[in-house]
């Protein structure tokens, strides 16, 4: 009896974490099938078209080891699109789980957070911090604020991803992972379904109050703002038509945006303290930029990078205590 049990449970200490988003995805696949196969294959298409990239970082990484004389060229090649192909296949899956639970989440808890969370807001802060920030904020800042919340941000979620799918050390991908994913979990899907609100910017659609009219107002005569009532029109369009559409869904608390950023944030301080410094203004930029946007409210930011500085904090601590119990350092799960 006890044979088969030492052999299974290394096996799941080994592969925790693909099994950990192995279950994410099939949960999503069996409750809402559909939905599922129309989300996955268009994450999968867009990892194809950020492919140069991916593979720039594998090539450097190989690049890399080269130059430590870790071992021959073909090897190297090989072992660096392992390094990028198990990571890319779990990235799918992860996204469109959290995609597919994203767009149910009316049906399961219709929103009904936002006053709650508007006036939280507002007595927290002494009074609505979009509006606060328009008139902080000068006018030549407005297109960078918004490239930085949009294609940056993308752009750094996906680099950072791949760049520590790479990196040397294998405690720091299994937390920055582990953090991602249980982030994306408990962040995404279950408080997202659990708090359910739309934001500012939708606001009146939903409530029918015009809370944040003066706002909605500023944002959509501001630079941007033709961009961003044409994200906000395509989000709500795809939302009342029920349509299934890549990056869709309407979700305020918590802010999945500031989340990757503090992720982004902490894997960098671990690396560098300059890189980590580099990040942290980044991800405050986010959290500007996700209220100043009104695609949030302020506290959604908060505690976003809260639960996640607390994970991160937490999966530190069990590695430490692993290590100091003198445990063996184990394969990536991911990379296995």
């Amino acid at each position: 009896m006890n044979a088969p049990m030492s052999t299974v449970t290394p096996f799941l200490r080994r592969n925790a974490l693909a099994l950990f988003v192995l279950a994410y995805a099939s949960s999503a696949a069996m409750l809402h099938p559909g939905v599922f196969m129309d989300i996955f294959p268009m994450y999968v298409r867009k990892l194809v078209v950020l492919s140069p990239l991916i593979s720039f970082l594998a090539l450097l990484s190989v690049m890399i080891a080269r130059y430590r004389s870790e071992g021959a060229l073909c090897p190297l090649l090989a072992q660096a699109a392992l390094k990028v192909f198990w990571p890319a296949l779990f990235m799918c899956l992860g996204f469109s789980a959290f995609t597919t639970f994203k767009l149910a989440i009316p049906g399961v808890v219709p929103f009904y957070l936002d006053p709650v969370l508007a006036d939280l807001d507002a007595m927290l802060h002494g009074a609505q911090p979009g509006l606060v920030l328009h008139k902080l904020l000068p006018e030549v800042l407005e297109w960078p604020l918004t490239l930085v919340y949009g294609p940056l941000w993308a752009v750094v979620w996906v680099g950072g991803f791949f760049a520590v799918a790479v990196y040397g050390d294998r405690q720091l991908r299994r937390r920055y992972w582990w953090t991602c994913a249980l982030s994306l979990f408990g962040l995404g899907t279950v408080l997202a379904t659990a708090l359910s609100s739309v934001g500012p910017i939708y606001y009146e659609a939903v409530y029918g109050d015009p809370r944040y009219s003066d706002l909605t107002a500023a944002i959509f005569a501001s630079g941007p703002g033709g961009q961003v009532k044409g994200v906000s029109t395509y989000l709500w369009t795809t939302y009342t038509t029920g349509s299934n559409s890549f990056g869709t869904g309407i979700s305020a608390m918590p802010s999945m945006h500031v989340a990757v950023a503090t992720v982004q944030t902490l894997a960098a301080f671990s690396v560098s303290r300059i890189l980590g410094a580099v990040l942290g203004c980044f991800a405050l930029c986010i959290q500007f930029g996700s209220v100043y946007l009104g695609w949030h409210y302020a506290l959604d930011g908060y505690v976003s990078a809260l639960f996640v500085a607390c994970v991160w904090c937490a999966v530190s601590a069990l590695q430490t205590r692993r290590k100091a119990a003198g445990a063996m350092a184990e394969p990536d799960g991911l990379t296995a």
